[in-house]
């Protein structure tokens, strides 16, 4: 094993780690990260979930709680602007 596919390796097992830990958070049933409602830290998840996404990690099988925050999220009208204003696609 080269030392980038080690690194690799240990990156994604560090990356799933957390990723299980918000999975399990947002899946007590809460519309939103923090109990009190919507804050900074939705929109950053949508991020890190699109992240997730893109590196090949099946979202809505393995985090089906968060799935449904990030659609809830991309759904809001001034997260659409961000994200048309920034040429990206949210499809999950």
């Amino acid at each position: 094993m080269t030392l980038h596919e080690a690194i690799s390796k240990h990156a994604r097992g560090t990356l799933a780690a957390a990723y299980e830990d918000i999975e399990r958070k947002l899946a007590d049933g809460r519309s939103y990260a923090l109990a009190h409602g919507y804050t900074v830290v939705d929109p950053f998840l949508l991020v890190l979930y699109r992240w997730g996404a893109r590196i090949g990690l099946p979202m809505a099988d393995i985090c089906p709680a968060w799935t449904a925050q990030a659609r809830r999220i991309a759904e809001r009208a001034a997260v659409q602007r961000v994200l048309q204003r920034e040429g990206v696609a949210f499809d999950h």
